[in-house]
Parts: C-alpha cells; sequence; structure tokens
C-alpha cells in the first residue's frame, strides 16, 4: 500500500484530507508573557527616579483597552497589569498594547477558553468558521 505523500501529497478521500490538514483542532499558544492572577496582585513600587516620559506613558496607558482587558496598573519592566471584564487579573508585556494590535481580541485564559469553546460548539453545529470576536 503507498502512502499518502506518494500520491502526490493529495487527499484521496475525506480522511486523509482531515488527517494532511491537522483538521480543526484549537491548541492555545502564548504570545504574550502572563501571568493569571484570580484576586489583585500587589503591585511593586514605581521608580522613584522618574523619569516625564515614563509619568506620561503612565497616563496614557492606564485605562487603555484591548478586547476585554483594561490595564490598572504599572507591574514592572515593561509589564502591565490588566482586569478581564470578569474580574480577574492578567500581566501584559508592552507589546501586546502596540496600536497594530489594538483590536485583536484579548481576555484572561478562563475568558479565551470559553470563546474558543464557544467557537468551537458554532463549528459543530454549523460547519461554518467564525472570527472569534463574534464570540466575545
Amino acid at each position: 500500500m503507498s502512502s499518502v505523500f506518494e500520491l502526490g501529497g493529495k487527499a484521496i478521500n475525506k480522511n486523509t484530507a482531515i488527517a494532511i490538514s491537522g483538521g480543526t483542532n484549537y491548541e492555545r499558544t502564548r504570545e504574550h508573557s502572563q501571568y493569571h492572577f484570580k484576586n489583585k496582585p500587589l503591585i511593586p513600587e514605581l521608580p522613584k527616579n522618574q523619569t516625564p516620559e515614563f509619568a506620561e506613558k503612565l497616563k496614557i496607558r492606564i485605562g487603555q483597552k484591548r478586547g476585554r482587558l483594561t490595564i490598572t496598573n504599572w507591574f514592572g519592566s515593561k509589564t502591565w497589569l490588566c482586569r478581564c471584564s470578569c474580574g480577574d487579573y492578567v500581566s501584559r508585556n508592552e507589546k501586546s498594547f502596540r496600536p497594530e494590535k489594538l483590536d485583536k481580541f484579548d481576555a484572561c485564559p478562563d475568558c479565551e477558553n470559553l470563546v474558543f469553546l464557544k467557537k468551537k460548539q458554532h463549528f459543530a453545529k454549523t460547519g461554518k468558521d467564525c472570527d472569534i470576536e463574534d464570540f466575545a
């Protein structure tokens, strides 16, 4: 019996097509350096020798939103403490709040899993793959 790849990599039926494509499963990746807290963690002290640029950055960043997250405080070097709409806290790297990433969905791990489960159930019922923002 010849393998699928000996046939030029083309699927010969539905099952081999699913096997070759990898299917429609979800594996969570951590693109941000993040920590998940159920309660508000202890906030590190602000640097004593703040520059005017740092003070301005604090004013701009605190209150900024991305998906379900809102920045609540500075959490260390290039890291911000964010509060999810469910009440949990996560830390996010400063790269997460670049202008090109602000329109993307972001939430705490619990909310992300819930949204991905909703998306998976919708796909199972309808067979249509929708954008993640439709379920947020």
